[in-house]
C-alpha cells in the first residue's frame, strides 16, 4: 500500500495530502519556473479523493485526522482519500469525535460547536457523582453540565454500600439521561415458614435465598395462616448481603 503524505500550505493557508506522482511543493521551490515570484498552488486533485472544510465554534480547536495532528480550525484539508475517516476535534471546552465519509471530486463541510452538555441522572436514592477524583455534583441537581465528548462518572453512595462507574458521552447543547436502579442480596427465612411480602408485593414463601432488592430501606411482612404476621424494617446495601429470620411461633419473635 503506497503512503500518503500530509502538506501544509504555508502561503496558501490550505492543508493537502501528497499522493504519489504528485509533487505540490516543487513549483513553490522554484519560482521561476512559473514565470512569476509568488508561490504556485498544487496541481489537480487526484480522482480519488476529495476536500474538507472544517470550522469549530469556538475557533481554534485542534484538529486530528485519523489521530494525526492537521492543524488548528478553521482549516481546510485538500487531497484527503475518499472513504470514511474520524476527525477529532480538541479545545479547552473539551473534545469531540466526527467520523464522515469523503466522497471523491466533492467538497465535505464540517461545522462543529464545542461548547458544554449536560447529564440528568436518575435513581431512587441521592448519588454523589465524580469524574475521577474531583466530586462534579449529586443526582439532586435536576442535571449536571459536562464538557463534551466521553466521560467516565462515579456514582456513590457510602451510606448504602453502592459504588458504579457509568461511560456517558456528552454532546454540546445536548442533555444525555442515565437511570439507575440498583439493587441488593437479601436472605429472608421465618420458623416454621411464612408468605414474604416486601413493600406491599408478595415475592414468595420461606426460606427465600439471594432475593434482588432495590436498595434502601425495605418493608418485609411474614405472613403465616395460623400463626399471624411479623414486619420486619431491613436496609438492603450493596457491598453486603441482608439476612432476615423470625420465629413465627413465639410472641414478637
Amino acid at each position: 500500500m503506497t503512503a500518503a503524505v500530509l502538506v501544509v500550505g504555508m502561503f496558501t493557508g490550505r492543508a493537502y495530502l501528497d499522493l504519489p506522482g504528485a509533487d505540490p511543493l516543487s513549483a513553490e521551490s522554484s519560482p521561476a519556473s512559473t514565470g512569476a515570484a509568488g508561490p504556485a498552488s498544487p496541481g489537480p486533485a487526484p480522482a480519488n479523493t476529495g476536500l474538507v472544510e472544517i470550522e469549530t465554534q469556538p475557533t481554534g480547536a485542534r484538529v486530528l485526522l485519523d489521530g494525526k495532528p492537521v492543524g488548528e480550525s478553521p482549516l481546510t484539508l485538500d487531497r484527503v482519500p475518499a472513504g470514511r475517516h474520524t476527525f477529532t476535534f480538541l479545545s479547552a471546552a473539551g473534545s469531540l469525535k466526527r467520523t464522515v465519509r469523503v466522497e471523491a471530486g466533492r467538497t465535505l463541510k464540517l461545522d462543529v460547536p464545542i461548547f458544554s452538555g449536560w447529564v440528568a441522572i436518575y435513581a431512587p436514592f441521592v448519588l454523589d457523582v465524580a469524574v475521577g477524583r474531583q466530586t462534579i455534583g449529586t443526582t439532586e441537581e435536576a442535571r449536571i453540565m459536562l464538557s463534551p465528548g466521553r466521560h467516565e462518572l462515579t456514582l456513590t453512595n457510602r451510606a448504602l454500600g453502592y459504588r458504579s462507574v457509568q461511560s456517558v458521552d456528552i454532546e454540546p447543547g445536548e442533555v444525555r439521561t442515565v437511570t439507575i436502579d440498583p439493587r441488593g442480596t437479601v436472605n429472608l427465612n421465618a420458623q416454621p415458614w411464612a408468605e414474604v411480602w416486601v413493600d406491599g408485593q408478595k415475592v414468595g414463601d420461606t426460606p427465600l435465598a439471594r432475593l434482588q432488592l432495590p436498595l434502601g430501606t425495605r418493608e418485609v411482612i411474614f405472613r403465616h395462616p395460623q400463626l399471624g404476621e411479623r414486619r420486619v424494617t431491613v436496609t438492603v446495601k450493596g457491598n453486603a448481603p441482608a439476612a432476615v429470620s423470625v420465629d413465627m411461633t413465639q410472641p414478637g419473635g
